[in-house]
């Protein structure tokens, strides 16, 4: 299975990030990604949790604002939701 982050037009995925797959309860496979500010030293981690039957993809914008301001961004998709 290889991990994929979806674009749109409308709604870009930032540049800079790492996806990958964990194992969760009952062997299921949690999608996550990483994503890196432009800047050599973070000032920081957000760890973004999405509600409920949401995906990464919505929240491409926020992570865009925040790895803007020099933060870096750790988010999964819950169990059953991508």
């Amino acid at each position: 299975m290889t991990p994929t982050l979806y674009s749109t037009p409308d709604n870009p995925i930032p540049g800079n990030h790492t996806t990958g797959f964990f194992e969760g309860v009952g062997k299921r496979a949690i999608r996550y990604a990483i994503f890196k500010s432009d800047t050599p030293v973070a000032k920081g981690t957000v760890v973004l949790l999405q509600g409920r039957n949401e995906s990464i993809e919505k929240y491409a914008e926020t992570i865009g604002e925040l790895t803007a301001r020099g933060l870096w961004v750790a988010t999964f998709d819950w169990r059953g939701q991508a």
